[in-house]
């Protein structure tokens, strides 16, 4: 196989159609000096996948003027060879790799994108940046009449809801204060979010202990997470 461009442009990419992999085999096109993606944290990356057995492209996404894509490194989120793929890696990394059905989608296959059962799969990934895991900024005072956010120490929140009734209109308070650049009004960010239900206390959605989500500025409720070949199993190192 043979991969060539720059990091952050989509890369040509040229191997021999008919690639039936025994087990996930990577190389480092491009050795990054970053942060190590580890387990349990989440890239932001570009990737292009291909169909080892027919070579064709099954999808590209991250490049140019594309949104990255976020592949979280936990357990629940990877398919098996795609986690072997990037984990360890370095941020600035570009990883290519050879990725057997059984770290993929198996005897399944995934008829839409075109991979029958026992097809072998083809990754290149750029690996951007490591997603943050929790706010940094400066802590807030507290708002009367609104719940309470305490956080443990990897970050994670739990919220006390108060005994009064929830607010008729949008509230908004800010916890911990930034020091990043505002988010523009047409923005996709990746962010770490909980939410609880007002009248029970309980949580409905939350991403901690899943993956960050990608919300739109322009809309309240969460974008569609990207789709993308990431969906089972564990990430390990693989050297």
């Amino acid at each position: 196989m043979e991969v060539t461009g720059d990091l952050g442009a989509a890369p040509t990419v040229t191997f021999k159609n008919g690639i039936d992999a025994k087990s996930t085999q990577r190389t480092m096109v491009i050795e990054g000096t970053g942060d190590e993606v580890t387990e349990g944290s989440s890239a932001e990356v570009a990737y292009s996948i291909y169909n080892g057995a027919t070579g064709k492209l099954i999808e590209s996404y991250g490049y140019a003027d594309d949104q990255p894509v976020t592949f979280a490194a936990s357990a629940t989120q990877l398919l098996p060879g795609l986690a072997k793929t990037i984990g360890c890696a370095k941020v600035g990394s570009r990883v290519a790799s050879v990725i057997p059905a059984a770290e993929a989608w198996g005897a399944d296959g995934y008829a839409d994108v075109g991979v029958k059962a026992g097809q072998s799969l083809v990754a290149v990934i750029d690996i951007e940046s490591l997603v943050p895991t929790r706010a940094w900024g400066a802590d807030q005072p507290a708002e009367e009449g609104l719940p309470a956010v305490t956080l443990a120490g990897d970050g994670t929140p739990s919220i006390a809801i108060p005994s009064t009734a929830a607010p008729a209109d949008l509230k908004i308070a800010v916890l911990k204060k930034g020091d990043g650049d505002a988010v523009p009004d047409t923005a996709t960010v990746t962010v770490q979010y909980l939410g609880v239900d007002w009248e029970t206390g309980e949580t409905f959605d939350q991403s901690w202990g899943k993956a960050p989500a990608t919300f739109s500025s322009t809309a309240w409720f969460p974008a569609s997470r990207r789709r993308s070949p990431a969906r089972r199993s564990a990430p390990r190192c693989s050297r």
